[in-house]
C-alpha cells in the first residue's frame, strides 16, 4: 500500500513539474482597449482574449505580467518575458520571432483638443506645437525621427501613461500628441473626455501586429511550432466568427 502511495506522489508530483515547465510569461501592458494590465474591474481586453482562447492548443500555460514599455522591451531581449505583441520591423527580427496571422490591426493619427485653432495634415503641421509622448512608444520613422529632434527644445512632454496624455490635451496643457486610435477613444471614453478629443484623418502610420516570441526564450522549446499553432488558431478564430465577436465587445 505504502509503495503505491509513493508511486502515485511520484506521478503526481512529475505531472505538477511539467504543468509547471510549460508556463510562459506573457506581456500584459497597459494598452486598451487590447490589454488593461491585468487591472481589477476592468475587461479581460481584446488581444489577451484571443490569446487566452488560443494559448491552451499549444500545449503551454501563460502568466500575464504587467511591465512598462522601457523595461518590457528589455526583458523580452533577454528572454525574461517569452511573449508580447509587436509590429513587424526587420531591425526586430534580431531579437525576435514573429507569427504571420495578425492578431489586430491599429492606425496612429494624431489628437487634439476640439477648442483648438488648428489641425494636422502633415508631419509640419505639428512645428510649434506643443507636443505630449509616451515613453517608449515608437510610432512611424518619419514621426519618431521629428519627435526626437524636438525633445531638447522644450516641445516635448514626455509622460508614463496614455492616461495623463489625454488628460494634459484635455486641460490644453499639451496642443496634440499620437497614439493607436481605439486606446485613446476607449480611454477618453472612460474619463468622460471623448466629445473633447478629435482624431485627425492624417494617418501617421497603420500597422497590423502579430503575436511575437523572444528568441532568448528558454521556456517555449520549439518557436516556430508554436507560432505557427498560435496563427492557425486565430485564423480560425476569424473564419468562425468568434474573432469578430470578441472585437465587437470591445467596441473596436
Amino acid at each position: 500500500m505504502r509503495q503505491l502511495a509513493a508511486i502515485f506522489l511520484f506521478i503526481v508530483t512529475a505531472f505538477c513539474n511539467t504543468l509547471a515547465a510549460q508556463e510562459i510569461i506573457i506581456n500584459d501592458p497597459d494598452w486598451p482597449p487590447y490589454f488593461f494590465k491585468g487591472e481589477r474591474y476592468q475587461p479581460i481586453g481584446f488581444a489577451k482574449e484571443v490569446l487566452k482562447f488560443c494559448l491552451p492548443k499549444t500545449g503551454y500555460q501563460a502568466r500575464f505580467a504587467y511591465h512598462p514599455i522601457k523595461r518590457m522591451r528589455n526583458y523580452i531581449e533577454s528572454g525574461k518575458i517569452d511573449l508580447h505583441i509587436y509590429s513587424y520591423k526587420p531591425s526586430r527580427e534580431s531579437f525576435l520571432n514573429f507569427g504571420k496571422e495578425p492578431i489586430f490591426k491599429t492606425s496612429y493619427k494624431p489628437f487634439i483638443n476640439k477648442k483648438s485653432p488648428f489641425e494636422i495634415h502633415s508631419i509640419e503641421d505639428f512645428k510649434g506645437l506643443r507636443i505630449g509622448h509616451l515613453q517608449g512608444l515608437k510610432y512611424s520613422s518619419d514621426y519618431l525621427s521629428y519627435l526626437e529632434n524636438k525633445l531638447d527644445s522644450g516641445y516635448v512632454r514626455s509622460v508614463t501613461t496614455n492616461v495623463s496624455l489625454i488628460t494634459l490635451l484635455y486641460d490644453q496643457k499639451i496642443d496634440t500628441f499620437v497614439n493607436t486610435v481605439d486606446t485613446v477613444y476607449w480611454l477618453s471614453t472612460t474619463l468622460g473626455m471623448r466629445e473633447d478629443i478629435i482624431a485627425m484623418d492624417f494617418d501617421i502610420q497603420t500597422k497590423d501586429y502579430f503575436v511575437a516570441v523572444s528568441k532568448k526564450s528558454s521556456r517555449i522549446k520549439d518557436k516556430n511550432a508554436f507560432l505557427n499553432t498560435l496563427d492557425k488558431c486565430i485564423k480560425a478564430s476569424k473564419a468562425s466568427g468568434l474573432y469578430d465577436k470578441i472585437k465587437a465587445g470591445y467596441g473596436i
